[in-house]
């Protein structure tokens, strides 16, 4: 028998065994086990029962494979897997063979269980992932006959105040520029030294770093450090780091084309005046408090006239990002988030436009009482290459360039249509009677917002294409071809 599976022999509710002899017989509760190994020998009897007094889910255990256990990867569960449900006698010897049922283990292997709580079996797979992810999962380790036993032990999970021995990764700086406002705030500095300096508007500079940074990494607890050096400062500096969005190059930055620098935590380093060169540690753990970042941060400088500089990729001492994290990372095939930019994006006004393509770097939405000027935004995001058959969610980022009054948003799935010939004539029809609706405020003018937009997607899309319209006169301008600000589809995996 393979020490992945376990034999639908084994599935009895009970058995008498007058004519039997077993070493011992074992009993364990099954809200004991996460994170425990079971140690049983060849003619042990063994017994997971569940205390519903306690518990009232129903509650059954999984045989994986070893590598399905470790790495708790979906697509490592198939139904060949044996569902048990607690309450079976698992008789780890054939005593008899006039005992049906009662096929045996083998001396020498591990069997790998996962815990669930819910016998649906068209979500076993995903079932599975999230309690093997959450360790809701144990070990039976079989000796040979006669074996000392021990007694249930950790293999995966600490014990309350116990210290796990934390997992260290490091990420070296990928891209690192500084721009400059003044005569030359179309073109940026890549040198190899990063500049910080707040003054008058010609000698302004900003740094901008990013780091392939990995959010799976993420764990319980985790401490995420900044490590670079100063060059040099002219004068005691007070440096500003703050995220920013990571769709930024090297070749198109610019103090006129930055990233968005996102609104809330900001991290202050104090730097003394100095001309030698020194590595400081900043602790940046404040940007994945939330369990989410970017990767890209924004250095400035908070003293008016204080010139800093710090040493780029480009020289000896490169910038780096070290986490520290307390258990074992999630699996990389667990979670997955990805930012789509659109391949397409316009507007159709009615009227005596409504058979004019319109060409705007903006995409316009209005409501009017004459109908020449009323207008719905397009969006298309090509989905080819996202897997939406896993639990997904998406999200619609739009950043509005100009609003007037109040709105009432609403966005609907339509289908494909071609941006060189689309006019409100011919604007693509709905493919669902769903319709999300958000209201925002005029307060909200070039501000971010997030639309959920999981309802108007299905696992079989291959393109997630919006048309975007509100219900009263007024008036919303979005940026398209802003890529600072341009709109965004965010598509999280399971």
């Amino acid at each position: 028998m393979s020490s992945q599976r376990f034999l639908k022999g084994l599935v009895i509710s009970s058995l008498l065994f007058s004519a039997a002899s077993f070493g011992e017989s074992l009993t364990y509760d099954i809200d004991d086990l996460p994170c425990q190994a079971i140690d049983v020998n060849g003619d042990d009897e063994l017994e997971i029962t569940h205390n519903a007094l306690i518990d009232y889910n129903f509650k059954e255990f999984t045989y994986v494979s070893a590598e399905a256990y470790e790495t708790c990867e979906t697509e490592l569960f198939d139904d060949s897997d044996l569902t048990v449900a607690v309450g079976s006698i698992h008789h780890i010897q054939r005593a008899s063979a006039s005992l049906p049922g009662a096929e045996s283990y083998t001396p020498g292997e591990t069997y790998y269980a996962i815990i669930t709580s819910d016998s649906n079996y068209e979500l076993q797979s995903q079932q599975l992932t999230q309690s093997c992810e959450q360790n809701n999962k144990f070990k039976i380790i079989v000796s040979a006959f006669g074996t000392p036993r021990g007694l249930p032990r950790p293999q995966h999970c600490a014990y309350e105040g116990e210290q796990l021995e934390p997992i260290t990764t490091q990420y070296n700086v990928s891209r690192d520029v500084y721009v400059r406002a003044g005569s030359t705030s179309d073109i940026n500095y890549n040198t190899e030294k990063l500049v910080a300096k707040d003054s008058y508007p010609t000698w302004t500079r900003l740094s901008y770093l990013a780091f392939d940074f990995d959010n799976r990494q993420l764990l319980n607890e985790n401490i995420l450090t900044l490590k670079i050096k100063v060059q040099l400062s002219n004068a005691a500096g007070r440096l500003q780091i703050r995220e920013t969005a990571n769709n930024w190059s090297t070749e198109d930055i610019s103090y006129n084309n930055q990233p968005e620098i996102y609104d809330g935590t900001s991290i202050f380093v104090d730097i003394p005046e100095t001309t030698s060169a020194e590595w400081i540690y900043v602790d940046m753990s404040p940007f994945i408090a939330n369990g989410s970042f970017t990767g890209s941060i924004a250095i400035s400088n908070e003293i008016f006239d204080t010139y800093t500089s710090l040493y780029a990729s480009e020289s000896s001492y490169a910038p780096s990002l070290t986490l520290t994290a307390s258990v074992k990372p999630i699996p990389e095939s667990v979670v997955s988030t990805q930012t789509l930019a659109p391949n397409k994006g316009t507007y159709v006004r009615g009227g005596s436009s409504q058979n004019s393509v319109i060409s705007s770097p903006d995409i316009v939405v209005k409501t009017s009482g004459d109908p020449t000027y009323t207008r719905n935004g397009l969006l298309q995001f090509d989905l080819s290459d996202i897997n939406l058959e896993s639990p997904f969610e998406a999200t619609l980022r739009l950043n509005f360039k100009r609003l007037r009054n109040n709105i009432n948003l609403s966005v609907k799935a339509v289908n494909d249509w071609n941006e060189e010939t689309v006019t409100w004539s011919t604007q693509p029809t709905t493919t669902s009677d769903v319709t999300i609706e958000e209201s925002f405020s005029e307060a909200q003018h070039q501000q971010w917002v997030d639309i959920d937009v999981t309802s108007l997607l299905s696992a079989d899309d291959s393109l997630g294409s919006f048309r975007l319209s509100i219900d009263s006169e007024a008036y919303v301008e979005i940026h398209k071809s802003n890529q600072a600000f341009t709109p965004e589809l965010v598509i999280t995996t399971n």
